[in-house]
């Protein structure tokens, strides 16, 4: 007897003598970097993505940002650089020229802002709720699947035959590629949100603390 898939709460069988999860959490493995790790949707996020556009007005003078963009821009040319390479036959690591050509499809197609607001409020969203994720990976997995879904091309439109409705196909890069392409994005832009989280704490201990001093005046109150 097939013994039972390793993830919790899931009493299906194994997909194979030497896989721990059901066909179902295999697959989910693979898109999200962990069988049990929850999608990060795009309303999920917003939040967080709306808190770094507010930090970024009240700053906009700030050059960090500025900065921040032309380290992204650094990482589009060392994507070009490498599918240049590849092309004209240079031994290359199949995964890191796939994850440079996505780098060159979101550049293509997304602003560095946009970008750098979505890794952002993903580092936000780490630091307010880490256990949203279960590791490092799955991590990196939500990081990629939000950015590349600021690009049209990577779901491309397509009509479902069975209601005639407009559906989109997400077309994901294998999770290899995934993790290299989550690190690059992590290492560029990623301590804009780690730099965001730490005022938001700030923040919130000075109105805690405005609060606490307010109660312990108005105690005393003839």
């Amino acid at each position: 007897m097939a013994r039972p898939c390793s993830a919790a709460g899931c009493s299906l069988p194994r997909s194979g003598d030497f896989s721990a999860y059901c066909n179902s959490h295999k697959t989910h493995l693979r898109r999200h970097g962990h069988a049990e790790q929850e999608a990060i949707t795009k309303t999920t996020l917003r939040a967080y993505v709306e808190t770094v556009r507010e930090r970024i007005a009240a700053n906009a003078e700030n050059p960090g940002w500025a900065i921040l963009e032309q380290r992204w821009a650094a990482v589009v040319r060392d994507a070009e650089a490498r599918v240049a390479s590849y092309r004209r036959g240079q031994p290359s690591f199949a995964h890191t020229v796939k994850a440079a050509e996505e780098v060159l499809l979101i550049a293509g197609e997304v602003s560095p802002r946009a970008i750098l607001e979505t890794v952002a409020g993903m580092l936000l969203m780490l630091d307010v709720d880490g256990r949203r994720f279960k590791t490092d990976r799955s991590f990196k997995a939500q990081v990629v699947r939000r950015v590349r879904a600021l690009c049209a091309s990577t779901a491309p439109a397509y009509r479902d035959p069975r209601t005639g409705k407009a559906r989109r196909a997400y077309r994901e890069p294998g999770p290899r590629t995934v993790a290299i392409l989550g690190g690059w994005l992590i290492e560029a832009l990623g301590l804009a949100g780690t730099y965001i989280a730490r005022r938001e704490r700030e923040d919130l201990e000075a109105r805690r603390k405005q609060s606490a001093d307010l109660h312990k005046a108005l105690q005393v109150l003839a």
